[in-house]
């Protein structure tokens, strides 16, 4: 009997050191600064900016190029960007930056596009011809 009420007892005063021991009642601890490695890692990273690349009618696409001569680019997605209305090499070594964000949005791919150098394979497909 002895035993279970000063391990009562213990269990009151751990829990009772755990939760602030001391500190008057009715106050709220400050919640910590957050250091500048964690403030960084939490912020999230700016959109880049955005615009729609030169896209074609279905009747200006008649005269299409093998978009899956790009790597990264097989035939599903060269049917996407064929209904977005890009069918031509040309189109995409013209894309810019913002351009081409625009596209990794639209696609569900983020990165995508400058991961795999599209624009810069394009150019190349462009010289060639």
């Amino acid at each position: 009997m002895v035993y279970i009420f000063m391990v009562t007892i213990a269990g009151v005063i751990l829990g009772w050191l755990l939760r602030g021991g001391c500190e008057e009642r009715g106050t709220e601890s400050k919640p910590q600064q957050a250091t500048s490695s964690q403030a960084v890692k939490n912020e999230e990273k700016p959109e880049p900016p955005m615009s729609a690349p030169l896209l074609l009618s279905e009747e200006e696409g008649k005269i299409r190029d093998d978009l899956t001569r790009i790597k990264g680019i097989g035939n599903v997605l060269q049917a996407r960007l064929n209904t977005m209305g890009i069918y031509r090499f040309s189109q995409i070594a013209a894309w810019s930056p913002a351009e081409a964000a625009w596209i990794d949005k639209h696609m569900s791919f983020p990165g995508r596009v400058e991961r795999e150098a599209w624009v810069k394979q394009a150019k190349l497909f462009v010289a060639q011809a």
